[in-house]
């Protein structure tokens, strides 16, 4: 099932999902949210940061969509900017988060990334039951390192893969498109109105050659799509 929410900016839609995400201390189980990077999601980490609630993410365990093959500390790195708001500073325990780690070897890094999922995800059909997954649409149309031209990431029956950007070439270790649709739910954050062409193909006509439109969960999951007015051709 698909919904799609509008808000006014970017900045009520990050607020909104930031106080969403903290699950009660009274649930003992932990929580398995997976995450991207980009500029939405940064602004996502600065609305968590300043959730005003101690234990917010105590149950939660944080992994990634995606990374490229840079280290932790390479303004590249998606975790890089989630671990100085919220790790950093305490707000996240370090022991709840997961993170693509680099290792040289790229196909190492893959591996090793497959072992911290079996370590600590729960598994269904062969692959981890996150219980969300947050994704984002690149301007060229990707979605977490699945970009157009590696629609065979939707078919593969490997968790995790490597993959490459197509033009800069640049390394990239990512989820792959069963792993994905494995979840209970998908959040995918839209904002600014380089966005809105390729949301108006997907959401209006659902084009296959994008990625995102091959997100398609099990039949009582959702994907919710949160645009700001900038991305959404429905708001305007």
């Amino acid at each position: 099932m698909r919904q799609i929410q509008i808000y006014e900016n970017a900045d009520i839609l990050c607020a909104e999902l930031a106080e969403a995400l903290p699950i009660p201390a009274s649930i003992s189980e932990p929580i398995h949210i997976a995450l991207s990077g980009g500029s939405t999601p940064t602004l996502l980490f600065e609305k968590m940061a300043a959730v005003d609630d101690p234990d917010a993410f105590m149950n939660t365990h944080f992994y990634w969509v995606d990374e490229r093959h840079v280290s932790e500390d390479d303004p590249e790195s998606n975790y890089a900017v989630f671990r100085r708001l919220l790790v950093d500073t305490g707000i996240v325990s370090a022991e709840n988060v997961h993170p693509i780690k680099y290792h040289p070897d790229i196909y190492q890094m893959k591996a090793n990334y497959e072992q911290e999922l079996h370590k600590h995800v729960p598994f269904e059909d062969g692959y981890p039951l996150f219980d969300e997954i947050v994704l984002g649409v690149g301007e060229d149309g990707h979605t977490a390192s699945i970009f157009p031209d590696r629609l065979d990431l939707f078919e593969t029956t490997d968790i995790v893969a490597t993959t490459r950007h197509p033009v800069t070439g640049q390394g990239r270790v990512t989820l792959t498109g069963n792993t994905i649709n494995n979840a209970y739910g998908v959040t995918v954050l839209c904002t600014g109105e380089k966005k809105r062409r390729i949301l108006d193909e997907v959401l209006r006509e659902n084009k296959p050659e994008y990625p995102i439109s091959h997100v398609k969960l099990r039949p009582f999951a959702s994907v919710i799509f949160k645009l700001d007015l900038a991305a959404s051709h429905y708001g305007a």
